[in-house]
């Protein structure tokens, strides 16, 4: 998980676990776009999370100036990833089972609602 996930590093490490443990399924992300998504689905994943800068402690549109509606990265991502038979997780700025549903009807797999474990 990282939140620039179409990098040279973790593209490297998708390439060694794949290589290294090839009966391991690998999530990788986040992405916001299909380019993104290509990259990793070519280094092999087995799944991608899609959302960069729009969960509610996420701070990275702020320092490093990258992020994507998520509404709209879900779908372009989603759109190129079922090519491949590759589920996309709706990951960030999800706060209750409404997005969920927009998240699904968007082209997602399922979406990442990660606040009720803290509630």
């Amino acid at each position: 998980d990282s939140s620039q996930g179409n990098s040279i590093y973790q593209m490297e490490m998708i390439h060694y676990i794949k290589k290294s443990h090839p009966e391991l399924q690998v999530i990788g992300g986040n992405v916001v776009t299909a380019a993104q998504a290509k990259n990793l689905i070519d280094c092999g994943v087995d799944a991608l999370r899609v959302g960069m800068g729009s969960g509610s402690i996420c701070i990275t549109q702020e320092v490093t100036a990258v992020g994507r509606p998520q509404g709209t990265a879900v779908y372009k991502v989603a759109e190129y990833a079922r090519r491949f038979g590759v589920p996309v997780i709706a990951d960030g700025g999800i706060q209750n089972v409404g997005h969920i549903v927009k998240a699904l009807a968007l082209g997602g797999s399922t979406g990442f609602y990660m606040s009720t474990l803290f509630l």
